[in-house]
């Protein structure tokens, strides 16, 4: 997830706020809880459960979220996640997600 991180132009959380490392296979209402518990979450193990994160990110208040596939390699690349119409991610995939757009 660092990785990923130091390839958008703007850091993960600033002063105060949290940051969580989450994984996409919990279930809906243990992925909302941890969630609601942060600033900025890093997603991982996303691929099939693409629409569950989706869901949670929305209903948590994230404002902001990008996909991030294959980060540092040659094929990687950045979408923002409402640009995605995809609805599984490939395995060396990640979302990171921010409740204020300003992040």
């Amino acid at each position: 997830f660092l990785a990923a991180a130091s390839a958008l132009p703007s850091g993960l959380v600033r002063r105060s706020e949290s940051l969580a490392l989450i994984p996409g296979t919990l279930s809906p209402d243990a992925l909302k809880q941890r969630l609601d518990a942060c600033d900025c979450a890093a997603i991982l193990k996303t691929g099939r459960h693409l629409s569950r994160v989706r869901r949670a990110l929305h209903d948590s208040g994230f404002s902001r979220a990008q996909i991030v596939i294959e980060a540092t390699a040659a094929a990687q690349q950045i979408t923002p996640m409402e640009d995605f119409t995809g609805d599984t991610l490939p395995y060396f995939a990640l979302i990171l997600a921010w409740k204020e757009a300003a992040a």
